[in-house]
Formats: C-alpha cells, structure tokens, sequence
C-alpha cells in the first residue's frame, strides 16, 4: 500500500498510514466548550522567560497554579522581572531556571524546582528559535538549531520528567506545520515532529496535547507576532492575530487534555484558500472554508497561475513592459508593507520597512509571477525600484523588433534557470543577520 501511495495519483500533502489503512490530513472545528481549568500543583514553562511564557505563566496563576518554574536561557529582563513580582504579589511563588533545554541537567533543575514547591501537574514546553530563510538556502546546520530547542529539547525533557507520571504536557507547536508559512521550513518540520509526538505519547498513555498556534501577541511584551513582518504576512493571508483573551479558552482546552492536537488559529479560511490557490494542501481545511478550498481556489489559481506576469508582459512593447513591471511591483511591495504610496524610485526597499521576513515573501511571489529561480538575496541586492524592474526586464523573453515577428505569447519563462549573479557572501550574511534582528527585536 505504500508503494502504491508513492507511485500513485494521490496530490495529498499529509498522509498517514497505519494498521488501519490510509488517513489524509483534515481540521475539523472543535465543538468542545473550554472546561474550567482548576491547578492544583506546580507548573515549568520552557521557554518561559519569553513573551509568551510570561503570558501562559499569567494565565496558570490565575487557574490556581501553587507556583511557578520558568526556565530560559538568560536572565529575566526588566519586563519580566515586573510580571514575576506582579505574579508573586498576587500569592504565586515564581522561579527562574537560566538553562539550556537540550541539557539534561539543566532540565532536572527545573523539574526539581517545580517539585519544591508542589508535585509538577502540568509542563508546558514553548523553547524553540526560528531562522526563516528561502529553503535553498537552508543548511545542515541552520536546520540542526531550529531542530534542537524544539525536538532535542522535548526529547530530553520528556526523559528528565519520566518520574512524574500524573503530570501532563502541552507543547506548544506552530500552525506553519499544518498551514505552511513562507521561509519557515526548518520551523515548520520541528512543530510537526511535536505534533506527531503527542499522538504518539497520547498511544503510550502519557497525558500529552501539541496545540499549533497561530499569530499570538501576548500582553506582556509583543513576540513575533506583533512585528510588522509577521502581522502583515499574515493579514494577507487572512489569518489575524489573537490576544491573551482570546487565547486563555483555546490554551485551557488544551491543558484538560481532552484534545491531542488543537490548531488554534483567528483566519478567515475562504480568503485563506482564495490566497494558495489550487495547492492539495488548501484541501486540509475545506471543512473549514465552507467550499472555498475548491472551487474559490480554482478560480484564483486561473487568475494567477503560475507564470501569468511573463504571459501578460510578453506582448508588450519594452516601454510599457518596463511600465507595467513597475505597476506590479509598486502593488507586491506596497501590499508587503501596507503602504502602495511609499514605493517609489528614489527611496530604498529598507527604507520604507520592508524587512528580511517581508524579503523572502517578496522574493517567492515574484518567482510564482515569473516561473523563475530568483536568488533568496533578490531585495537586498536589488535594493529599490529601478534595481529590481531593470533586474526583472532582462530576465522577460526578449521583444520581436516588429509585431509581424512576434510569436504568441508564452505562459513563463524558459525552464532553464535565468541568467542571475550569484549573490555575494557579503548579500547571505546581510539576509541572515538581518533576520535575526527582526526576530531578536520582536
């Protein structure tokens, strides 16, 4: 049967196959009401020093929790030093771990710590980084960093909890793993291997949930959600962020354990589906899209199949070619920045806000508009309008020097790779740092 899944027809992203035969990946709504989430132990967060760790530490004490462990791998900054006396104020005893979560021993301390306090009831497991970048450029090693904190991390603390066998845990995964997101390939594998553990913990009888998050801004301090990159990123794609109020209910279901994996997520699954198209992985929420997730994502993906730029720019003369270039990237950019009236041609690309994230989601639109392999560094060595557009034109089948001569136009560019420099060491090393500042600074 496996074989036959391989060789076959099956378009499926998700499959699974076990003793029961073939299962495809589906949401479904969860019709369950929040149950009142009652404490009566101690709790560990990892990854707890963060901006949501301090959210989820607020949101246990004021579920009952008799104290509370937060482990991370620095020492609290001034935003958490004031959570954690407003916490301690209020009768919840707090403690801070600085640790590595893939070292054993600095997850017994933390456990150990838990324990002092009161027997451990539930540990909540929210370590992890990201590094998005394009995924060809993704390396052995930036996969391994991303991998650790959340696999090697659950790993060991799983083995370093084994003693306590009426606790739960909650990992905390992301909704890249079930929806996809742009640049955040490593990010997205590592939640799905959280999401695949749960299930399989939840067969061994340990008490174990994976809820995939959609964009959170917590109330403490804002996290990758409240960066611009990200929210506009994922307005586009109609998915809108919670709050802490909206996400207590969804964070407590998850924590009665009544649920193995839960995609909490705010999207307007229709405009969701209208955005990706005809892709089979808009099949995992039709249920959801209420027929979006076929027929509307037919029609979008008539409308902007892909190569459809090169088709309509191919029976243009070089002027308005150039012009209608121009007009489409005018309307790319500004919609990755929220501002169409800031592109123009004598201000940079950096300038007006568009940022690494918003870069790799750039640089994969207009690869789909052009069918073209365009280097992962494109907006940074091309770096305003008139770089891009000139870049971009020598790219487009070259214009017949009469309309006699011209041949119908053609659906997208030639499948041989388009003549491109490579970009610099110097071009990698500005995408990556610049990178983890945006994520270092939201």
């Amino acid at each position: 049967q496996l074989v036959s899944v391989i060789v076959g027809d099956i378009v499926e992203t998700r499959l699974s196959l076990d003793h029961d035969g073939l299962h495809v990946a589906r949401l479904a709504p969860i019709e369950e009401q929040a149950p009142v989430w009652q404490l009566n132990g101690s709790v560990l967060i990892t990854g707890g020093l963060g901006a949501l760790g301090l959210s989820v530490a607020a949101m246990a004490a004021r579920n009952g929790a008799k104290g509370i462990v937060l482990m991370g791998r620095s020492q609290p900054d001034e935003v958490t030093r004031r959570v954690i006396k407003e916490l301690e104020a209020d009768g919840t005893p707090v403690v801070t771990i600085a640790g590595d979560i893939t070292n054993p021993v600095d997850c017994t301390r933390a456990i150990d710590a838990a324990r002092v306090v009161a027997p451990l009831e539930t540990i909540f497991h929210l370590a992890g980084i990201t590094d998005d970048q394009a995924f060809e450029r993704i390396t052995p090693q930036s996969f391994a960093r991303v991998f650790a904190a959340k696999v090697k991390g659950a790993d060991v603390l799983l083995k370093a909890a084994e003693g306590e066998t009426a606790a739960k845990i909650v990992f905390f995964s992301s909704v890249s793993a079930s929806l996809g997101s742009a640049g955040q390939a490593s990010y997205a594998a590592a939640n799905g291997y959280l999401d695949g553990l749960a299930r399989s913990l939840r067969a061994r009888g340990v008490d174990a949930t994976s809820i995939s998050w959609g964009p959170w801004v917590p109330a403490a301090k804002g996290g990758l959600a409240a960066a611009g990159a990200a929210a506009k990123a994922a307005e586009r794609l109609g998915v809108h962020s919670l709050g802490d109020a909206e996400a207590e209910p969804l964070l407590t279901l998850a924590a009665a354990g009544t649920q193995t994996h839960i995609v909490a997520v705010s999207a307007n699954f229709q405009a969701f589906a209208a955005h990706i198209g005809a892709h089979p992985r808009a099949a995992a929420f039709e249920m959801l899209a209420g027929g979006a997730a076929g027929q509307g994502a037919c029609q979008t993906a008539t409308a902007k199949a892909k190569g459809w730029l090169v088709q309509e720019l191919s029976g243009l003369e070089p002027d308005d070619r150039a012009e209608r270039l121009r007009d489409v990237l005018i309307e790319v950019i500004g919609d990755a920045i929220g501002d169409h009236g800031a592109v123009t041609d004598d201000v940079g690309f950096a300038d007006i806000g568009l940022d690494s994230i918003m870069a790799i989601d750039l640089r994969a639109r207009l690869a789909q508009a052009l069918a073209a392999d365009l280097p992962a560094t494109i907006a940074i060595d091309y770096p305003n309008l008139p770089a891009l557009t000139g870049f971009l034109l020598q790219l487009l089948p070259k214009v017949p020097s009469t309309a006699m001569d011209r041949p119908a136009p053609v659906a997208a560019l030639p499948e041989r790779s388009a003549p491109q420099p490579e970009p610099s060491e110097q071009s990698l090393e500005d995408l990556l740092r610049a990178v983890r500042d945006d994520l270092a600074n939201s």
